[in-house]
């Protein structure tokens, strides 16, 4: 052979499929078994012949790995050579061909799977009783109730499950033939299964009262099956049992969010379009158990019934969750708090009133509520309720208290979440005790980092608002000592649609300075505020000044 044509045959090499023949062909045990788990990377048509080469082969986990390979690939013709394993001596060989007729068979694999229904061997009929399930055909359903009787408590669990995927009130009526099974997990199999059976339309009222007994299973398996698949249904008969068992619970130290069966009762009641359900959870938000789970499944009842949701709400802040205790109550707002989902209006906000004035609630919690719960803004061109006019003042007086006004202040803030910002409020966000002293552009950091932040909380509202005294404000803040307040002036005015290039002329005077400031967001905001609100000399002392600072910031 010549140079060349040895360097031609060194340089070809052997193509994936190529290669799997031949290990097939004459490789040892572990090639043949790798080589056939490799199989299902190929292209059905080209697998094929490997599939045949391997379900051929006399080592069973190499038929085993082809048999999967075709599987994978949906290759249905593999059945005409497993097929004949039905009737093999071998135990594996008619597990393999079993599971084939379960992925790849159809309506006439429904004779033979039930004879190996009668397999002496417990896997065997286990295998078959899953691959009648997985053909989910409606006459799957008696041979499967046979596999239900089955001494085996594995075999019963597999048919259990199969029965849930399978269609057809027969289906329905075997699963609720074996739900006393003395095998606590055939049981849950058998509960789990007709849970799955709730969003099918062969639930009905029998499949309903036995997940309704399941409740009183001795095992909170079965307990929290029976309640996975009432919530899954929807079935509201369901609510006041369920309502009970939360009202049963242990005390909160007790009923933590690690105890499956009450996270499992709550999330079923947010589904559950009942009153009873509703106010169970509002309960148990009083209770202080299982808080988040209760959150989660009150956002749940907002999507489906908001206005049902928020009465039950607005009940327990009137009434009180627990026998009408003060502290019940302020569990109660204090979750309520967290859900932004809330519409607001006069019946969440009267009982915050109410309790403000009697004590019950803390004025930090009250006064962050009357913002929270002001009727959102797509609804603040009707004229406003008294409740929602008092809760302005409410919150207007109590900003200038030196006690409550951080929690004045929150309230107005979450006021502005909601778009509804009364114009009011700029008289008393300029008063030197809220915002600061009127010198606060010329002293050297306000009274202390707590009146900073304050001061910068303020100033941020005040960016909320379409008010010539707002936006001079914002600009003398600007232009004052490096902190918190400067910052968020700055962010406010490079976010403020209000152009006013008289009012901002002290800042432009100031843009050099400004951009050697420290923080990067200070100086992109003095960029922006040239760029939306200055004129062409404030732009040219932009430009000039981003000439001395760094390539981030030029860009």
């Amino acid at each position: 052979m010549s140079i060349d044509a040895r360097s031609s045959s060194a340089l070809s090499f052997e193509g994936q499929e190529a290669r799997l023949a031949r290990e097939l062909r004459e490789g040892v045990t572990p090639q043949r078994v790798t080589a056939a788990s490799e199989i299902a990377t190929l292209a059905p048509r080209a697998a094929w012949p490997l599939v045949q080469l391997g379900l051929a082969d006399p080592e069973i986990e190499v038929r085993r790995r082809a048999a999967t390979a075709a599987e994978e690939l949906g290759l249905a013709e593999a059945l005409e050579l497993t097929r004949p394993w039905l009737e093999s001596d071998d135990a594996d060989l008619r597990e393999i061909a079993v599971h084939a007729e379960g992925v790849l068979g159809d309506a006439a694999s429904v004779a033979s799977l039930s004879r190996a229904l009668g397999d002496p061997r417990f896997a065997v009929r286990s295998a078959a009783a899953e691959a009648l399930g997985r053909l989910e055909l409606a006459a799957c359903a008696s041979p499967l109730g046979t596999a239900l009787e089955d001494t085996d408590a594995t075999v019963r669990m597999v048919a259990a499950g199969a029965l849930g995927r399978t269609p057809g009130d027969e289906a329905a009526r075997l699963l609720l033939s074996r739900s006393l099974d003395p095998v606590l997990e055939v049981r849950v199999r058998v509960i789990d299964a007709l849970a799955a059976r709730g969003d099918r339309e062969s639930f009905d009222g029998r499949v309903g009262a036995v997940l309704i007994a399941a409740l009183a299973d001795e095992a909170t398996e079965v307990r929290v099956a029976a309640i996975v698949g009432l919530a899954r249904a929807r079935h509201a008969p369901a609510a006041p049992l369920l309502s009970r068992i939360l009202d049963q619970a242990g005390e909160p130290r007790r009923a933590s969010e690690d105890d499956r069966e009450l996270r499992a009762v709550v999330a079923a009641l947010g589904r559950l379009d009942d009153p009873s359900a509703r106010e169970a959870l509002v309960r148990t938000l009083g209770r202080g158990i299982v808080r988040s789970s209760a959150l989660r499944a009150i956002r749940t009842q907002l999507e489906g019934a908001p206005e049902a949701m928020e009465r039950a709400l607005a009940a327990g802040l009137a009434s009180g969750a627990e026998r009408g205790s003060s502290p019940a109550r302020g569990r109660v707002l204090d979750a309520m708090l967290e859900l932004d989902e809330l519409e607001g209006g006069e019946a969440l906000l009267r009982p915050v009133l109410v309790g403000l004035e009697d004590g019950t609630f803390s004025p930090a919690m009250a006064l962050a509520a009357l913002g929270a719960f002001m009727p959102r803004a797509r609804e603040a061109s009707l004229r406003p309720s008294p409740a929602t006019e008092e809760a302005v003042v409410v919150l207007l007086s109590r900003a200038s208290e030196p006690t409550t006004v951080d929690a004045a202040i929150d309230g107005l803030e979450r006021a502005a979440r909601r778009g509804v910002l009364d114009p009011r409020s700029v008289e008393v966000l300029l008063l030197p005790e809220v915002l600061g002293p009127p010198t606060l552009a010329d002293d050297d950091g306000g009274g202390g980092l707590a009146d900073d932040r304050r001061a910068a909380r303020v100033v941020a509202l005040l960016g909320r608002m379409d008010d010539p005294r707002a936006f001079s404000t914002l600009v003398r803040v600007a232009t004052g000592p490096e902190g918190p307040p400067r910052r968020a002036a700055l962010l406010a005015l490079s976010r403020s649609q209000r152009v006013d290039r008289a009012a901002l002329s002290p800042l432009s005077s100031e843009v050099a300075t400004l951009l050697r400031s420290r923080d990067p967001e200070e100086r992109a905001a003095i960029c922006a505020i040239a760029l939306r609100h200055g004129d062409d000399d404030t732009l040219r002392g932009v430009l000039d000044a981003l000439e001395a600072v760094g390539s981030v910031d030029r860009a």
